[in-house]
């Protein structure tokens, strides 16, 4: 009988630490998950007060050509002037924001990429414009006018993919992370895309509006 009781005690002594071990595990897991999802919400809103700033300033320049009345030909060239005064910057820590976004959806990250890259080309452009419209007035122009023109084309562009990728990446961060059902939503995404989901695979297979 001492035996078998010595017997009981020693498993109970085990049994007692593999789940205590077990417990310990599934809250560590928890509390790890919970740190990171606070990040990621985090990172998620950071990314999209960002982007929401450049498509403001987007709708915000249309709204005013179309009040203004501009002429379509002359369009560009007066989007590029305007947003060579009020060129959206964005945060310091936006890249890396979309480094922890990368993991959690290929798409979302396919987006945040080439939204970035396309800003950042902008930026370069829109620099480059407004130095060149100050020389102007100075009356020492570095390039022909047609020169300038062409690179308003390019800098009207570019924006407006930058603010369609924008568009895509704010709402895939807003269903996949923000949402109060992240979880569902990713799952529902691997079965069922919603029109304009469809709509911004098709721009990144595409590459243009």
């Amino acid at each position: 009988m001492k035996e078998f009781i010595d017997i009981l005690y020693k498993w109970q002594t085990l049994v007692g630490s593999i789940l205590g071990g077990i417990f310990a595990l599934f809250v560590a897991l928890i509390v790890g998950h919970s740190v990171r999802r606070r990040e990621d919400i985090s990172s998620g809103m950071l990314i999209i007060g960002d982007l929401v700033s450049l498509r403001v300033e987007y709708e915000t320049l249309t709204a005013l050509a179309i009040k203004q009345n501009i002429p379509e030909d002359h369009y560009p060239f007066w989007f590029a002037k305007r947003l060579s005064g009020s060129f959206p910057k964005l945060s310091p820590l936006f890249e890396a924001s979309i480094v922890r976004m990368m993991p959690i959806n290929i798409y979302l990250a396919a987006h945040l990429t080439l939204f970035h890259k396309i800003y950042v080309d902008v930026g370069v452009m829109v620099d480059r414009l407004s130095d060149d419209l100050k020389l102007h007035k100075q009356n020492k122009p570095p390039r022909s006018k047609e020169q300038l023109t062409a690179d308003a084309n390019l800098i009207h562009k570019h924006f407006s993919l930058a603010v369609q990728h924008a568009g895509c990446a704010e709402h895939l961060i807003t269903d996949l992370i923000l949402s109060k059902m992240p979880t569902w939503n990713r799952i529902r995404q691997t079965f069922w895309l919603k029109s304009d989901e469809k709509d911004c695979i098709k721009y990144l297979k595409e590459g243009s509006s």
